[in-house]
């Protein structure tokens, strides 16, 4: 079980610098909320996000490294590997798969 690391996740530059070690299971992020004291993860967490809550309660959502980079590859497989433009917070999982995305491809500035 590793603790999460509270981060904003309306700050892409942040978010951004904490992936690598987030999806090297590291230092497991915590977007979008803050961790209670003692908050622990288990091993292969890479991120958990919280939900808009759009269906009812907003809910936190545990995402392995492997689960990031396998969206990752298979967005790839469908429409290619190039430049990826954040257009999105990167706290939303669509804006954290931007940044997963082009750290995977080495696309990553």
């Amino acid at each position: 079980m590793t603790a999460l690391h509270p981060i904003d996740g309306s700050d892409a530059r942040a978010v951004q610098a904490a992936l690598p070690a987030a999806l090297d299971g590291a230092r497991p992020l915590a977007l979008g909320f803050a961790p209670d004291a003692g908050d622990e993860v288990p091993d292969g967490t890479a991120v958990v996000i919280a939900t808009s809550g759009s269906s009812g309660v907003p809910k936190r959502v545990v995402l392995s490294a492997d689960a990031l980079r396998a969206s990752g590859r298979a967005t790839a497989g469908r429409i290619g590997e190039g430049q990826w433009m954040l257009a999105l917070p990167a706290g939303y999982v669509a804006g954290l798969q931007v940044l997963a995305r082009s750290l995977a491809a080495g696309r990553l500035r």
